[in-house]
């Protein structure tokens, strides 16, 4: 594991009832691709491996935001200017579902925070621990 205190974290708060969370079909297209991508296994296991990540958000309690319309995209990511375009939609999705944050370790989503507040996974864990 490469970041086994990130995973910890994520863990922990994957199984708290003190927060309600909401991810999107963004992430989870992004969960599937990362170890189909990053990983040196054969493609079959890459697949799986992908298959059960997604199962096992999906058999959480996390809601799960539906792909944003396209009118919406357009406008809103003209507001959301990011160094990686590719975490926009999920900047858009977070600020349509009105999260109150975005958890993160991206650094990217810093340039946001205008916008919607970004916390680490410790961070939250803090806050509804404390």
């Amino acid at each position: 594991m490469l970041e086994p205190e990130k995973f910890n974290d994520v863990s922990i708060l994957l199984r708290s009832k003190n927060v309600d969370m909401v991810t999107s079909l963004y992430a989870l297209i992004e969960l599937y691709n990362y170890p189909i991508f990053s990983f040196e296994l054969e493609d079959k296991s890459k697949r799986l491996f992908a298959k059960y990540a997604i199962m096992r958000v999906l058999l959480t309690e996390i809601e799960i935001a539906p792909m944003i319309p396209r009118d919406l995209k357009s406008y809103y990511g003209g507001v959301f200017k990011m160094d990686d375009s590719s975490d926009v939609p999920h900047a858009i999705s977070a600020y349509v579902e009105k999260c109150d944050y975005i958890i993160t370790h991206d650094r990217y989503f810093r340039n946001i925070e205008d916008k919607i507040e970004c916390r680490t996974p410790k961070n939250v864990l803090n806050e509804i621990e404390g």
